[in-house]
């Protein structure tokens, strides 16, 4: 539920990207929460949360293009890009 301050934030979208942006509170700098109208879903950087989301994370993505020394491998399942729908 979005309390208020929403003419507070700014999104910044790539043009040639097809699903990348990032909004952002234009007194702070703070990363926000964006709705993705494509996919009907609601991103929240993880670093915005007060309390534990209630969920276990399902996957891994962008395996592809990790660097070498980033995650070493769990049991989760892994994905180079996107998920299948």
């Amino acid at each position: 539920d979005w309390q208020g301050g929403e003419d507070g934030i700014s999104t910044y979208k790539l043009p040639q990207a097809e699903r990348f942006a990032t909004s952002f509170c234009r007194a702070c700098g703070s990363r926000m929460p964006r709705f993705i109208e494509k996919i009907g879903m609601v991103f929240i950087p993880a670093g915005s949360l007060d309390d534990e989301p209630g969920f276990e994370v399902q996957a891994r993505i962008f395996v592809g293009s990790r660097a070498a020394w980033s995650c070493v491998a769990t049991a989760l399942p892994e994905f180079d890009e996107y998920p299948p729908p």
